[in-house]
């Protein structure tokens, strides 16, 4: 398992790399009939935002801010 930048990452390498199909074969479980992979693209979706959130935090907070209040 390769190092990730955020946790979020952690669920879709998983998938990626097949280790939920190997665990329900395994552990005999069998997956929901109704699973849709479209949650998966919903998860995509917000680890792509806060990747783009966390950038622009870690960028606004290297500029100087004035103190407003001693």
């Amino acid at each position: 398992m390769p190092d990730v930048k955020t946790l979020f990452r952690v669920p879709l390498l998983l998938e990626e790399n097949g280790v939920f199909n190997f665990l329900s074969a395994r552990l005999n479980l069998t997956l929901k009939s109704n699973y849709d992979q479209s949650l998966m693209i919903k998860w995509k979706d917000l680890i792509e935002r806060w990747i783009i959130f966390n950038n622009n935090n870690n960028n606004n907070s290297k500029k100087k801010t004035k103190v407003l209040y001693r």
